[in-house]
């Protein structure tokens, strides 16, 4: 070994000590060296040939390593090739110290993996200024360093998976969610061409894709957001949404993948669709029983008996069927029998439960059976009809008019009002029995309630429909109004009237339930 000498440094502060392992097989070398680097603030760990240089790098990790090239055990080359080796995720600067300065020597170092090489006798002049200039370098290393685990960091705390690819498909990078949607360990999925996450029917057109982008740089795929199929380490097939971007690093086109597994998404537009399709059928086999629940009211309602000149109704049903029915029948005596009646539900089964109260209503009345026979036996066909929880609700009204007397009854229904067209009478008949279906009873709870006029004038039977029909801000028709309309209208005009009045009254807005009026002149 040449003798060396120290050149005068500065002592000023420096910005970062480092720990540097000095591998040398001569003593004397070493101990200069080490004086040199505590000089400039720095930590040395010092090694006397390769083999323990070595170990002890593997044990201290060291920032900087001072290599001799010929030492006994195992010479420096073979040391800086060992210690490349384990240096997986950092950089650590090798320089060599040698007497060795032919042009070879200095290759073969280079070609070692050193990053300097200094001949004998040193200039320590020009190894402080080295040294500071490793310092910067691995300020910035860190600074690149800690840069870069702040974007992995975010990377992988991003529910989407984000893959980069080179201009051939090799995956360069990917974040955690990448793994953990495709099932991959990392290191299976980095150097791997970006197609093994494709079923075959996409991979195959995925390289002239990339392919035709770059030479005519039109973005039809580059720049937007798409759905395909995924494929997981286990073979399984999924949806997955892909934004696909492009970026250049070192003058090369890269690409960007951010990559949405949308399995849960599809499923539920999947269950969505289903619901949808469910409700579609519902809604039809509603509108089918609607439908059909209307033409059979229509054919058990439209009798002619209704068309008595003594008779005006309106029968307005809802937009759902609610099951309200009006009918009209004189017997053989000449005495009119009109009811109005309300079965609960709505549609079919509504329609079904009023079927047997229109049956035994026009086959008793034209007989000129007594109410309280018809009201008994219209309650025992619904008691053997009717399921539990059903009723008709019903208003019963027997004019005699030689006799100029009526009997009344009325179960769970509106009052029943009399109106004289004087204008200065009224009388209201309230319910005072339950509606029919409910209970089984005698001919005693079917006595109706006799009543005798003076004076010409009107019986009106209206369901709830009528007074409880609502405008958009929930303000009832009501009564009052009901009462008014038919004082004030003439006599043929009276239910057209009440029925503008409610279609005004709604502003629009659909009825929520059928409106039945039922008006019977009286002279």
């Amino acid at each position: 070994m040449q003798e060396t000498e120290i050149s005068p440094t500065s002592t000023a502060e420096q910005k970062r000590t480092l720990r540097v392992l000095v591998v040398d097989d001569t003593r004397a070398n070493r101990m200069v060296l080490v004086a040199f680097l505590r000089r400039m603030g720095h930590i040395p760990l010092e090694a006397e040939n390769g083999g323990v240089g070595v170990e002890i790098f593997a044990r201290e990790q060291p920032d900087v390593v001072l290599m001799d090239v010929m030492m006994p055990v195992m010479d420096g080359l073979e040391a800086t090739r060992r210690i490349k080796n384990l240096c997986t995720d950092r950089w650590v600067p090798v320089i060599f110290l040698s007497a060795l300065g032919a042009d070879n020597d200095v290759v073969a170092g280079l070609e070692a993996g050193g990053d300097d090489y200094l001949v004998k006798p040193v200039n320590f002049t020009i190894m402080t200024a080295k040294l500071r200039a490793i310092e910067r370098t691995i300020e910035l290393r860190e600074r690149g360093d800690a840069a870069r685990r702040r974007v992995e960091a975010i990377s992988n705390t991003v529910l989407d998976a984000i893959i980069t690819i080179d201009r051939v498909g090799t995956i360069q990078t990917c974040n955690r969610a990448a793994t953990r949607i495709f099932g991959y360990l990392p290191d299976a999925m980095l150097g791997k061409n970006v197609r093994m996450l494709m079923p075959d029917t996409e991979a195959g057109r995925h390289d002239s894709n990339i392919r035709r982008f770059l030479e005519t740089r039109v973005a039809r795929k580059v720049g937007t957001v798409r759905e395909l199929t995924g494929r997981r380490a286990d073979g399984q097939q999924f949806p997955i949404e892909v934004a696909l971007n492009e970026m250049v690093l070192d003058g090369e086109p890269h690409f960007v993948g951010t990559i949405r597994d949308i399995s849960a998404r599809k499923q539920a537009e999947d269950e969505l669709r289903r619901q949808a399709e469910r409700l579609q059928r519902f809604h039809d086999a509603q509108q089918e029983e609607t439908r059909l629940a209307r033409d059979i009211m229509e054919r058990q309602t439209h009798q002619p008996s209704l068309n008595d000149p003594k008779v005006q109704y309106a029968l307005q049903a809802a937009e759902h069927f609610s099951g309200d029915v009006v009918a009209c029948a004189r017997s053989s005596s000449g005495r009119l029998y009109a009811m109005l009646a309300d079965a609960t539900g709505h549609g079919l089964s509504a329609a079904i439960s009023v079927l047997p109260v229109l049956a035994v209503f026009y086959g008793m009345t034209r007989r000129g059976l007594p109410m309280t026979q018809i009201l008994s036996e219209m309650n025992k066909k619904l008691r053997v009809t009717l399921p539990v929880g059903r009723f008709v609700a019903l208003s019963l009204l027997c004019v005699d008019e030689q006799e100029r007397c009526a009997d009344i009854w009325l179960g769970g229904m509106p009052d029943l009002l009399w109106l004289d067209r004087a204008g200065s009478g009224m009388q209201r008949f309230k319910s005072t029995h339950l509606p029919l279906g409910i209970t089984d009873w005698d001919e005693s709870e079917g006595q109706p309630l006799r009543f005798e006029w003076k004076e010409p004038g009107l019986f009106a039977l209206y369901s709830d429909g009528v007074v409880e029909s609502a405008d958009p801000r929930g303000s009832m028709f009501g009564e009052a109004s009901l009462i008014s309309i038919l004082r004030a209208a003439p006599r043929n005009e009276r239910i057209a009237a009440v029925a503008g009045a409610i279609a005004s009254h709604l502003e629009g807005y659909p009825a929520q339930d059928d409106q039945s009026l039922l008006v019977v002149e009286c002279d």
